[in-house]
């Protein structure tokens, strides 16, 4: 498989994982992410800001399933 990146908005994977009945500080989701190889970036969508995550991963299988993969590009 190859590389790639998976990148998200905070305020989602917190939504998620309270979904899953996860709890993390918001300091320790930092920790984590940063270990895991993560970085944050500062984005610009439709005039308003947002601050990015995203951590290092292997392409996704999604041969038939009907997903949408988009690239960092395909976003800003």
């Amino acid at each position: 498989l190859e590389k790639s990146e998976l990148w998200f908005r905070l305020k989602s994977l917190e939504s998620f994982l309270s979904n899953q009945k996860v709890k993390y500080e918001r300091s320790e989701l930092f920790m984590k992410i940063k270990a895991m190889g993560g970085k944050d970036k500062q984005i610009k969508i439709a005039g308003s800001n947002y601050n990015i995550w995203c951590v290092p991963m292997e392409k996704p299988y999604t041969e038939g399933f009907d997903v949408e993969i988009k690239t960092e590009g395909d976003i800003i």
